[in-house]
């Protein structure tokens, strides 16, 4: 299997998004596209009424869409053809001994196409691809599964 050396990639900026949050976890948050506009809560597990998205939601979305494309890309340069990919990806709010605050993802993969042999492999390798993983790696806990199908 080939592996993208990352760090010789052309670090040309590509796209730009900014969002604004007011009031930080009980606030509000925008996009300057206005793509995307949302109140923010506190979850209740942290003290808070819930009604609203927490930086948590929008974090678990965008891993869980960076790595099902990664994938794919990963399979390709594996020489395998992945057209259905769907990843699950569970971000928890970790307190360390220390009290500071750390988060975890973890993805459940189901990418059906994948062969058996060759499925930890792509995964492993994708980690390097996801932009995600690769700024959580050091900082954060990121796990990834593969879903084998049932035989």
């Amino acid at each position: 299997m080939s592996h993208i050396n990352v760090s010789e990639l052309d670090t040309t900026a590509l796209f730009s998004i900014a969002a604004t949050a007011t009031g930080g976890r009980d606030g509000r948050i925008a996009t300057a596209d206005g793509r995307l506009e949302s109140r923010l809560a506190f979850p209740p597990e942290l003290g808070g009424d819930g009604n609203g998205l927490s930086p948590e939601h929008l974090f678990a979305a965008g891993h869980a869409a960076c790595f099902a494309s990664s994938v794919k890309v990963a399979a390709q340069h594996a020489g395998v053809r992945v057209s259905t990919v769907r990843v699950t990806a569970t971000v928890t709010v970790q307190r360390e001994s220390s009290g500071a605050f750390r988060l975890r993802s973890a993805l459940e993969v189901d990418a059906p196409e994948l062969p058996p042999a060759q499925a930890a492999a792509i995964i492993e390798a994708t980690h390097g691809i996801c932009m995600y993983s690769r700024a959580l790696a050091g900082h954060a806990d990121v796990t990834a599964t593969w879903l084998a199908p049932a035989v």
